[in-house]
């Protein structure tokens, strides 16, 4: 799957009379120009977007001078492995990143697109040039500027991971308390070992790399998993979970996504087989497949099999093999009413206050093409509120909506989706 870098630098630039007015910020940095030999500077400003909520680090454009300089061919002929070498000798864990050359105004621009780690905090793990990377170093991207991390950021990106690994042992336990204690053995995917039972089991070798149980504290539910070879007093396992059967609707989808909230007595994958039976694909998927512990090519497969009388299957299949990330209407900040009224909601959640039911009572429309056109960086400050508001929107209006309404409503929460999901399967399919 290729990325959308340019339509993502075009929702964040704006450009007016063949300048980028939009200034260097959370998220973005230029250059002038690209050399090698300032990898370390470009190292530091990777580890800082990723250890905050990612970014763009742009070459080719001046912005002292407010003028396109052109890309030099250094940010052609720099090969791609190179850049990954210097960044995993020098910072663990792995910095996720893609460099891409775009067009922005008719000018080459080179851009690298920083993922937010997954494993934060990134931190440097020798020392570089004449002391600018020290060995423990942790940068971090503050408005405008690189630097060591402070307190504060560092102590959120702390109890970050603590709140992850309870959330974690918390459905551990959950499950422990469900099946009983005595029902219970626990694998080691390191060794193959499974304690518990009254003989230990160990599991072929070859097979244990191919097993990944639990996933950022989520059982795989998937029916019909493949038999497991194990060696030992046990010949054979097979894994698979019983549940009962459940019938499924549209708004089931809508509101686990909204409440991030699964069924656990429904596998993630039946969310998105629901959508086979609707007439529209414009639901969120990357959420239920992150929680399915599956690729986007085991999804992709399973929908195949799937029997249904409507459009909704070969639209969803096509919008998987297309690599769809655009679900945007209405062009923020146009100069019509409209464009201003999209501009004042966007203004209100990018300063971190979500507006209210009854503030967007008759412009829900602009609402939810804002929401189309939200990035990643401007949902994620206020994802609780923003998602809520979504959810008392849903259950409060739609049924009641004309197409429209309902149209984009959808195509909203499938950006919501793809900001916050997507990235985890970006180019990770055959397909």
């Amino acid at each position: 799957m290729t990325s959308n870098i340019k339509n993502e630098i075009e929702k964040i630039l704006t450009v007016e009379k063949g300048s980028i007015v939009t200034s260097e910020n959370s998220i973005i940095e230029f250059k002038k120009s690209f050399n090698w030999l300032n990898k370390v500077d470009y190292g530091k400003i990777m580890a800082s977007f990723a250890n905050n909520e990612g970014g763009y680090l742009l070459f080719g454009y001046d912005e002292n001078g407010g003028k396109f300089e052109g890309l030099n061919n250094s940010f052609r002929s720099t090969d791609s492995s190179k850049i990954s070498q210097f960044l995993n000798n020098t910072f663990s864990p792995v910095i996720k990143w893609d460099k891409e050359i775009i067009l922005l105004d008719d000018n080459e621009i080179g851009v690298i697109k920083v993922y937010p780690s997954n494993q934060k905090p990134i931190i440097a793990k020798k020392f570089c040039k004449a002391g600018e990377i020290q060995e423990g170093d942790i940068f971090y991207r503050y408005v405008g500027e690189n630097k060591r991390i402070q307190y504060s950021e560092l102590r959120k990106i702390i109890d970050a991971q603590i709140e992850k690994s309870i959330k974690i042992l918390n459905l551990l336990l959950d499950k422990i308390s469900i099946s009983g204690v005595d029902n219970i053995a626990i694998l080691d995917a390191r060794s193959g070992e499974i304690e518990g039972f009254q003989n230990k089991i160990i599991i072929d070798e070859k097979l244990i790399k191919k097993i990944n149980f639990i996933k950022e504290g989520h059982f795989n539910e998937v029916d019909g998993e493949p038999t497991l070879k194990l060696v030992g007093e046990i010949e054979s396992s097979s894994i698979v979970i019983k549940k009962e059967p459940t019938v499924m609707t549209f708004e089931d989808i809508t509101i686990a996504f909204l409440e991030q909230k699964i069924d656990r007595n429904i596998p993630p994958i039946e969310y998105i087989k629901r959508i086979c039976h609707e007439n529209s694909a414009n639901f969120p998927i990357y959420y239920f497949i992150e929680k399915s512990n599956s690729t986007i090519n085991q999804i992709y497969l399973e929908l195949e099999k799937v029997v249904s009388a409507t459009k909704g299957k070969e639209r969803l299949l096509n919008r998987i093999k297309e690599n769809k990330k655009d679900f945007s209407r209405g062009k923020i900040g146009a100069n019509t009413k409209q464009g201003k009224d999209r501009q004042v909601i966007l203004d209100k959640i990018n300063s971190g206050k979500v507006p209210s039911i009854q503030d967007i009572s008759g412009s829900e429309i602009r609402f939810l093409e804002v929401v189309s056109n939200l990035m990643r960086p401007q949902i994620t400050g206020v994802q609780d509120s923003l998602f809520q508001l979504m959810l008392d929107l849903f259950k409060s209006k739609y049924s009641n909506q004309k197409g429209n309404f309902k149209s984009l409503f959808r195509l909203a929460v499938c950006n919501l989706d793809v900001q916050l999901y997507f990235s985890e399967f970006e180019n990770h399919s055959d397909l």
